[in-house]
């Protein structure tokens, strides 16, 4: 060691004392316990129902055999009825062409005798009566019935397709008009009548034809025969 060095020693230090240690804090006590809920009450018992009277035994017609055999029966009658002459529905083609019975055009009117279907359509412009035959699926030729500047409707036909009855508009004159097939002639049998007319029918053999008519300042029945002649129809007085 040095002259200019100086060297101090101190004496050593005593250790401080220990802290006392802390005391445990205190137990929480327990939660006291919750009471059980009430014991729900019984459902009171329900009555006995009585047991249902037994049926009474089918009788021997009434067997399930029987019952079998009658529905066997009833199916064997109703599929023979079936093919013994039932309504059954036809179709017809749709031709857009207007040579068959519908057509994209409304078709009106029908009135069906023997094997004609007589009828009114707009499929070429105007409203005109076609005749259609069943049994060929063709509609037959009417020539000089049908007019460009005439309104038909209301058709009908006798009983053989010979004679056809019909109502037509022309320039705001109406009239109910006979076609006869055979001779291929149209008659006007109301031209001599200044009233309004509609709704023509024709009876069975062709030789009477009824229609409405406002002769009288409403609406009656009017009876002609194929010349156009009425006939006289005795009227209620009242």
């Amino acid at each position: 060691m040095t002259s200019d060095q100086l060297v101090i020693l101190s004496p050593q230090l005593p250790c401080p004392p220990c802290l006392p240690c802390l005391p445990c804090p205190p137990c929480l006590p327990c939660p006291p316990c919750l009471p059980c809920p009430p014991c729900l009450p019984c459902l009171p018992c329900l009555p006995r129902l009585p047991r249902p009277p037994c049926l009474p035994c089918l009788p021997r017609s009434l067997s399930p055999l029987s019952i079998c055999f009658s529905l066997l029966i009833l199916l064997l009658v109703s599929f023979l009825s079936g093919c013994s002459g039932s309504p059954h529905l036809l179709s017809y083609p749709f031709d857009l062409g207007g040579r068959s019975l519908n057509s994209p055009a409304a078709e009106l009117s029908p009135r069906v005798a023997g094997e004609y279907v007589v009828f009114t359509s707009d499929r070429f412009g105007r409203q005109d009566v076609y005749l259609f035959n069943l049994k060929t699926s063709s509609l037959v030729n009417l020539p000089g019935l049908n007019s460009v500047d005439a309104i038909a409707s209301d058709p009908d036909l006798s009983a053989d397709g010979r004679y056809i009855v019909f109502t037509s508009s022309r320039r705001g004159q109406v009239g109910i008009f006979l076609y006869d097939r055979e001779t291929r002639q149209l008659r006007n049998l109301t031209a001599n009548l200044a009233a309004e007319v509609r709704h023509p029918t024709i009876s069975n053999d062709g030789n009477r034809i009824a229609f409405e008519s406002s002769a009288n300042g409403q609406w009656d029945i009017l009876v002609c025969d194929r010349a156009g002649n009425l006939i006289n129809v005795p009227m209620n007085p009242q």
